[in-house]
């Protein structure tokens, strides 16, 4: 029943990448067989190095690492992982065989892990697990996602106000150029009439136009 209850939640066409890092190959082996379904993508590492390199060029959703490596422990694997801004959100379980206890969960979880398992893995519980953190990682970037594009929405919606406004300005420029020129035109043809000896006066800006003067006329 508990499985086909998360086998519900991730019943999704989301691919999802999971990398599983131990330096026993038998180990990796039999825990992707564990965790295998369509959906899921895996990619094994045998040292702390090369999962560093794998992160780094690879869009990671989950990483399963063993505490009890050589030359690097997983812990210290961790370390640098929550270090890069690039990798510092990817979840982590750490998985261990001799690393037993309180003392070395804390510390796991001091290293950013979201969970510590013992091994041998209890095959319901880990699947369980990992099927919860992979829903919570998905909804983690798509929520990622809907806020880029927001941000990329807002940014587009302001450009496009601001060449409204600089298109709004242009044409007011343009009007008041016309109204200006209008007023001008306006003003040359004033003229007025007496009522005794019929007389046309006109605006000293059309004598200067037609290069007189008011007293030649």
């Amino acid at each position: 029943h508990q499985r086909s209850i998360f086998h519900l939640i991730m019943s999704i066409s989301d691919k999802v990448t999971i990398l599983i890092v131990d330096d026993i190959g038998s180990n990796m082996y039999a825990l992707e067989q564990l965790l295998a379904k369509p959906s899921r993508n895996f990619i094994n590492a045998t040292n702390g190095k090369d999962a560093l390199k794998i992160v780094l060029k690879t869009d990671i959703d989950l990483i399963i690492l063993d505490v009890q490596m050589p030359d690097m422990d997983g812990f210290e694997v961790a370390r640098i992982l929550k270090s890069n801004k690039r990798t510092k959100d990817i979840p982590i379980i750490f998985a261990s065989g001799t690393m037993k206890g309180h003392k070395f969960m804390m510390k796991g979880f001091g290293e950013g892990a979201i969970d510590y398992l013992y091994k041998p893995l209890d095959p319901e519980i880990t699947e369980a697990k990992v099927s919860v953190f992979l829903q919570l990682q998905l909804q983690k970037k798509e929520l990622m996602e809907k806020n880029a594009a927001l941000q990329k929405s807002e940014l587009e919606i302001k450009q496009l106000s601001s060449e409204l406004q600089r298109i709004a300005e242009s044409k007011l420029q343009k009007s008041e150029k016309r109204l200006i020129e209008a007023q001008r035109i306006a003003k040359i043809g004033n003229w007025e009439m007496t009522a005794l000896g019929a007389m046309v006066y006109w605006s000293d800006e059309i004598f200067k136009i037609l290069g007189f003067t008011s007293h030649s006329v």
